[in-house]
């Protein structure tokens, strides 16, 4: 198990984490509304592509879920599990799979984004922005 926390936690470092924080200092949100704002869309993606009304009655639901979720408490912490993201890793590639063999229509699009959404509930704070820089190419621009 510690090889496969050593590996989520580089993956998590290198891919996703500096395209989030990066998202959320451009969008003024905190990781968390991101990551409920990535799970919404995850789930509207999905309800996009269901195929049965079974599927889409229960994958509505869960974006009623979703939505009051984020509308309510969309800075409020939560938690992801290894675990969890372990297992969207597992149904990524066997989506992928399916896709690249031509067995499934769509690219599992859904899959990448909660991956996105459980890795920006791992980040404890967003660094603020570097100001001097606009600063320095500000002051730069209007010497000019």
């Amino acid at each position: 198990m510690g090889a496969i926390r050593e590996a989520d936690l580089w993956v998590g470092k290198t891919l996703f984490v500096p395209i989030i924080v990066r998202v959320c200092q451009a969008t003024r949100q905190s990781q968390y509304a991101v990551a409920r704002a990535l799970w919404l869309t995850a789930g509207l993606w999905i309800l996009y592509h269901a195929e049965g009304w079974l599927d889409r009655v229960l994958t509505a639901l869960l974006c009623l879920l979703l939505m009051f979720s984020a509308g309510l408490r969309a800075d409020l912490p939560r938690l992801s599990l290894l675990g969890f993201r372990v297992l969207w890793w597992v149904l990524l590639i066997i989506d992928l799979l399916a896709w690249i063999e031509g067995k499934r229509e769509h690219f599992p699009l859904s899959d990448i984004l909660i991956l996105f959404a459980e890795y920006a509930a791992t980040i404890t704070t967003i660094p603020p922005r570097d100001t001097r820089k606009r600063r320095f190419e500000a002051g730069e621009a209007a010497g000019r």
